[in-house]
């Protein structure tokens, strides 16, 4: 920050809000309460404020765009992951029933011949 070497008193009116303000900057950051008012001042730049709103406004857009997206992208990772475990689930019912019957004709291997026998008169 350039300072000025030559200080200038002048008189304002401001709040009591804002003189307490000024305190308390001053205080939390170990500068003199002139000192806050100066970076105060330099920092001010009322046109840079309708750049900025342009600025915050892009990229409030694009975020909205990206959230769309991403909530696009989400839906359809669900509806794949739906589809995949549903599959994934037919799959698993498929392997029981294998097992219940392998395990069944483990036991009963006289009905597999029988089953063999009818099956081989189907021919």
């Amino acid at each position: 920050m350039n300072v000025p070497k030559r200080f200038v008193r002048r008189h304002y009116l401001v709040a009591p809000t804002h003189i307490e303000k000024v305190r308390e900057l001053s205080e939390r950051h170990g500068i003199s309460a002139s000192a806050v008012v100066r970076r105060a001042i330099d920092a001010y730049a009322p046109e840079d404020a309708v750049s900025q709103e342009q600025a915050a406004a892009a990229a409030l857009d694009s975020m909205s765009e990206a959230l769309r997206d991403t909530r696009a992208q989400l839906a359809a990772m669900r509806e794949r992951l739906d589809e995949r475990m549903s599959e994934s689930y037919r799959e698993r019912e498929r392997e029981h029933a294998r097992q219940e019957v392998r395990a069944y004709f483990a036991a009963h291997p006289e009905e597999l011949d029988a089953l063999s026998d009818y099956l081989g008169g189907l021919r």
